[in-house]
C-alpha cells in the first residue's frame, strides 16, 4: 500500500476523470440550440463557431 500522500493523488484524480465525464455527458444532454452550442464550447474550451444553424 502506498503513502497517504499517494492515495490521495490516486483518488484526487478518480474525482477529477468522475467529474470530466459527468460534464460530457451533461452537455451532450443538452439541446442541438446556438445557445447550448456556445455553453458546450466553454466547456471543452474553445472558441464556439458563431454561425447560424
Amino acid at each position: 500500500m502506498g503513502t497517504e500522500k499517494e492515495r490521495f493523488k490516486d483518488e484526487f484524480r478518480q474525482r477529477v476523470y468522475k467529474f470530466a465525464l459527468d460534464i460530457i455527458r451533461y452537455v451532450e444532454q443538452l439541446p442541438k440550440e446556438q445557445t447550448s452550442r456556445i455553453i458546450s464550447a466553454s466547456c471543452y474550451g474553445v472558441q464556439p463557431a458563431l454561425v447560424p444553424m
